[in-house]
């Protein structure tokens, strides 16, 4: 007996226990969730995309010859990309020109823009036909953001107006080649940053610069001896120069392209719509309207109306009217004729 009892009050002490700590009955309604995905680095979103095809011949198996390859891609750099946290020192110095410019605090952005440079293919062609040394020359960092950068004055350090050189800037960029190996490098390209495929074009830039030094007429320096006059480790190879076959250029968005193109048709239907907008806000088109109306009422649209069906219906009836010349000439040409 007393076990039983024992057990039932255990039992009923259990079940009031869950009753108490139940959840609320809209806990069980129907809801919503938002799940904002991360942003910056640990962003999933697509950033780039590729599509590659390759044909190839008979003939050109045969004679081992390279295999006809066309690659797109569409890259996306996010505005993270081409941005860095300030450091003390940059923010000591905001702070203070906030503070001789009598403005908030809270204009004061804890990001300044970092400028790396875009690829070769990207440049324009005289920087690419002047050598990669052009490029190297200006910085690839610029921690001034209020200062405005050599890709928005369009000038660099060595070349003044001469010349713009241009940096990665978030939006979208279009990129294709026809070598095959410029679309493995690209494909290499994808598992690295900015900052990383900043520096592989500057070890690509010294390595050929090398080159071109130590073999300034296609051959090796060497004295009588046979040895080398230029100490050094010899670079008997250097990176093919694929920037005739590739291009990098950046893509505004395709709605930006179509609202323009519009906007620049229909400008002078924008014009037309704004005049006809204006006559009904200063009441000319209500004035139009009331004489109209009282027009009406009169008997003149009626005599305006019948002339005309009368003048349509003595076309009709009588005919397209023929002068005299047009009826003696109709005359010499029917007795010809017979």
């Amino acid at each position: 007996m007393s076990s039983s009892s024992a057990s039932s009050s255990t039992a009923k002490s259990a079940d009031s226990g869950r009753r108490r700590t139940s959840n609320p009955i809209w806990d069980k309604w129907p809801s919503i969730s938002i799940m904002l995905p991360p942003q910056g680095l640990n962003n999933r979103q697509v950033d780039q995309r590729c599509f590659t095809y390759c044909s190839q011949t008979v003939r050109g198996r045969a004679q081992q010859q390279e295999p006809w390859c066309r690659s797109i891609c569409m890259r996306k750099v996010f505005r993270h990309e081409v941005r860095r946290a300030m450091t003390m020192h940059e923010l000591q110095d905001a702070i203070r020109a906030q503070e001789r410019d009598h403005s908030t605090f809270a204009n004061i952005e804890p990001s300044v823009a970092v400028k790396y440079k875009l690829p070769v293919e990207g440049q324009p062609r005289r920087s690419r036909n002047s050598g990669p040394s052009s490029l190297q020359e200006v910085s690839d960092v610029d921690a001034d953001e209020d200062s405005p950068s050599p890709s928005r004055r369009g000038l660099s350090s060595n070349e003044g107006d001469e010349e713009k050189v241009r940096y990665w800037e978030p939006g979208w960029y279009l990129w294709s080649t026809t070598s095959r190996w410029a679309t493995q490098e690209q494909m290499d390209m994808m598992s690295r940053d900015l900052k990383w495929q900043s520096d592989w074009q500057k070890y690509k830039d010294n390595v050929n610069d090398e080159y071109r030094r130590r073999r300034p007429n296609g051959e090796d320096e060497a004295d009588d001896d046979g040895k080398e006059q230029v100490q050094g480790p010899r670079i008997r190879q250097s990176f093919p120069d694929l920037t005739e076959n590739t291009w990098l250029v950046p893509v505004p968005p395709p709605h930006l392209l179509l609202g323009t193109a519009i906007k620049n048709y229909m400008v002078h239907t924008f014009k037309l719509m704004a005049l006809v907008q204006g006559t009904f806000d200063d009441g000319r088109q209500q004035e139009l309207c009331t004489r109209m109306w009282k027009k009406a009422q009169t008997r003149e649209p009626w005599t305006v109306a019948q002339s005309a069906v009368n003048k349509v219906w003595k076309i009709l009836s009588e005919g397209p009217p023929v002068d005299e010349d047009g009826e003696e000439r109709n005359k010499r040409g029917n007795s010809s004729s017979s």
